[in-house]
């Protein structure tokens, strides 16, 4: 699956009409970022129990699908396979144990996340149809050449620390909430979300993005601009985290939308049973990984039409389950969590 969505992801900018109906299937049906996250899921659940070879295939298709995201300009591919771990195991346990192996892979990562992040940054710098190349000595370095505007060493620690926490966009909502909901208040979000979510391919309001115009904004815009009048080249979003956003449509009336948010996701996290521990499992990584994309939110209407691409690739995985015929372990319940979810020794998978 993962190596049909790669051949897709190739033809959505290549084959016109073709490539959009590819480029929607690979967003949706076989989601890549999401079959990462099912493949990290089945390893972690597996364990031993999984045949070598069988293992250094998903291994080396999720090495892959990393690499080609970093080369791809993402500085975020580190960190989203470290969630992904995270997930996995707090779906199965429902807590985290920090032991030498966890200590040692967490050191790894630190030390090798400036290099990862640093081939990102010069990829994405590099304009559209100039060959992207890097050198070993200058990922090695830490240094770009002087034409480039990557940041070298000598900046590129304190920016890296400085997105770490997601603060600064928090805070420069709230200091400007005033200039800001003049224009983006609850009929824009309606607007933005009947565009960007509601009518796919075409637009009622020709409303961007809640986060695509908070930069105009701030720089003194008197009014959003219009989705039709905004260029790649100012394409810029702002990450308003789910904090931002309950302050700037609700005020401190926020804290109550949180609670009343959170409450509705444990139900949901709750709510899918089934009688193979992998397909719940798989349920539960999804709604996970929707309420980190909810705290680290770039706007409702944003997350929504994640939610909705996350809503088509489970139902899409769950039939192919069912068409696989595979007779995974059954799930015991008792109330509403799961209280038997061990795989059998006989070494079938689910």
């Amino acid at each position: 699956m993962l190596v049909l969505s790669m051949i897709l992801g190739q033809l959505v900018s290549s084959l016109g009409i073709l490539g959009r109906v590819a480029g929607f299937v690979q967003a949706t049906l076989l989601n890549t970022y999401f079959l990462v996250l099912i493949a990290v899921l089945y390893l972690s659940m597996c364990g031993r129990r999984l045949p070598r070879i069988y293992a250094g295939m998903i291994i080396g298709l999720v090495a892959f699908v990393f690499l080609k995201t970093v080369l791809g300009g993402s500085r975020a591919a580190l960190l989203e396979v470290g969630v992904f771990g995270l997930i996995a195991v707090l779906v199965q346990d429902g807590r985290t144990r920090v032991g030498l192996k966890v200590l040692v892979v967490g050191l790894t990562l630190c030390v090798s996340s400036p290099f990862f992040y640093f081939t990102a940054t010069y990829l994405r710098e590099i304009p559209q149809g100039e060959e992207r190349s890097l050198s070993l000595d200058a990922i090695t370095s830490l240094e770009a050449t002087a034409a480039s505007s990557v940041p070298n060493r000598q900046v590129l620690f304190p920016r890296m620390f400085a997105r770490l926490g997601y603060v600064d966009h928090v805070t420069a909502i709230m200091a400007g909430r005033a200039k800001y909901k003049e224009v983006v208040g609850i009929g824009y979000l309606f607007e933005s979300t009947m565009d960007n979510v509601l009518s796919p391919g075409f637009d009622v309001f020709d409303r961007p993005k809640v986060a695509l115009v908070l930069g105009s904004l701030y720089r003194g815009a008197r009014q959003a601009p219009a989705k039709s009048a905004l260029s790649v080249d100012e394409y810029g979003s702002e990450m308003m985290t789910v904090y931002g956003e309950a302050y700037l449509f609700f005020g401190y009336a926020g804290l109550i939308f949180l609670f009343v948010s959170a409450f509705a996701a444990k139900k949901v996290y709750l709510w899918y049973r089934s009688r193979h521990v992998f397909e719940v499992y798989a349920y539960r990584s999804l709604v996970l990984w929707g309420a980190y994309r909810w705290f680290s939110s770039y706007g409702m209407d944003w997350l929504l039409v994640e939610m909705m691409t996350a809503i088509i690739f489970f139902a899409a995985f769950r039939e192919y389950c069912d068409w696989a015929g595979r007779s995974g372990p059954v799930i015991l319940t008792e109330g509403r969590n799961v209280t038997a979810v061990t795989l059998p020794h006989s070494g079938v998978t689910p």
